[in-house]
């Protein structure tokens, strides 16, 4: 019976610091704790789909992890990604050889 009473109390306490988030979008850039309950780091990743209104999947450090938007944040950053090269041409220098390069020759100056 107290509890019933206290009901609409709790929720007015809660509502005065509550804020909507707003939703999130697929590819955006986040930040996201991928732990909350052992580390208060923020992770840098991307969001790779929605659950539902509050359940997010992300993708952080190489693995998707599901995360309620409590525990996400969005950012601007830019997430970069990891560009893999498989053209064994690129593994050589540019230019040219060094056996056909040819030093470099000043001109004599002379003196008056």
């Amino acid at each position: 019976m107290k509890s019933e009473l206290l009901e609409p109390q709790n929720k007015r306490y809660h509502d005065t610091k509550a804020k909507p988030l707003h939703p999130l979008v697929v590819g955006d850039s986040i930040r996201a704790t991928i732990r909350p309950q052992s580390s208060s780091l923020w992770t840098q990743g991307s969001v790779v789909r929605t659950e539902s209104d509050r359940s997010y999947i992300v993708k952080a450090d190489g693995r998707e992890y599901k995360r309620n938007r409590c525990h996400i944040r969005k950012t601007r950053e830019m997430t970069t990604p990891k560009l893999v090269v498989t053209d064994s041409s690129l593994d050589s220098p540019v230019g040219h050889p060094q056996s056909q390069m040819q030093p470099c020759r000043l001109p004599h100056s002379r003196s008056s």
